[in-house]
């Protein structure tokens, strides 16, 4: 995953800014992630699940967070473990 999907992302979370608007997060940052989950990278899942259970805006985003959360638990990601 490109540096500058997890540098926005690491912003993001320092920032407090977490209940930022699902269209104010650069498309290209969640088509990173999407791609590095999808492939079982259990960091870009855990990453993927949390954007989904703390950005406002996001259709279904407490069920779709749990999704990728348990995927990132069953890939060894201890975050997500915790959050699952």
């Amino acid at each position: 995953m490109a540096i500058s999907a997890r540098l926005f992302l690491a912003v993001i979370l320092l920032s407090g800014t977490v209940l930022a608007q699902w269209q104010q997060i650069p498309p290209e940052m969640v088509e990173e992630l999407y791609k590095a989950a999808e492939q079982g990278d259990a960091e870009a899942q855990f990453e993927l699940g949390f954007l989904y259970f703390t950005v406002a805006g996001i259709p279904d985003g407490p069920a779709k967070a749990v999704t990728w959360f348990r995927m990132a638990a069953e890939d060894g990601n201890q975050w997500g473990v915790s959050f699952f």
